[in-house]
């Protein structure tokens, strides 16, 4: 079933049962949890990106001018993890660049960050492979506290003013476990 967007347009079959988030209308999504485990989670999202060489977040968390977590695709088209806390940055961008608007990607994001070895702490997976190649690859402390889970708005489509131009369809997060991509089908 085409799912009906504003102006009347409707999706193709190819887009499913998405979202369209189109940057010129500064659009995204938000919902604010309560504080629970700020440690381990798993974000997942099926993305498919419309427009290439700028900035657009998938999902962000910013509790106010320093402590903050995002996932977002950067200018040189890779994808970014950044993790801070006022005095600890966390920051892995891939290697591997996205600029075929044609493709739907699966990225799952899990964090653990009680594991001992810091590439355990945070896992990048990109349809159904781990990434392990990164440009810049610097891990958070053994048990560092994300934003994630507390009690702050958390954004789908954007950070800050860099809004997502795509596609997303069935974005999850699960509180509590580290997933493998493997685990969400």
């Amino acid at each position: 079933m085409p799912l009906i967007l504003g102006a009347s347009a409707v999706t193709t079959v190819a887009q499913g049962n998405s979202c369209r988030f189109n940057d010129g209308d500064s659009p995204y999504m938000y919902r604010t949890p309560s504080t629970t485990n700020r440690k381990t989670w798993t974000y997942s999202a099926w993305i498919k990106r419309s427009n290439l060489g700028s900035r657009g977040g998938l999902v962000n968390v910013n509790g106010g001018a320093n402590p903050y977590n995002m996932l977002e695709f950067i200018a040189t088209n890779a994808l970014k993890i950044e993790d801070y806390d006022g005095g600890t940055d966390t920051e892995l961008i891939t290697d591997r660049l996205f600029r075929d608007t044609g493709a739907w990607h699966h990225i799952v994001l899990a964090y653990d960050t009680t594991q001992a070895v810091d590439t355990n702490r945070i896992k990048l997976y990109v349809n159904g492979s781990q990434v392990t190649a990164f440009s810049t690859e610097t891990y958070c402390a053994q048990d560092f506290l994300t934003e994630h889970n507390n009690s702050v708005q958390v954004n789908i489509g954007r950070e800050q003013t860099n809004y997502f131009d795509g596609y997303m369809a069935e974005v999850c997060f699960v509180d509590g476990t580290q997933y493998a991509a493997s685990d969400f089908g």
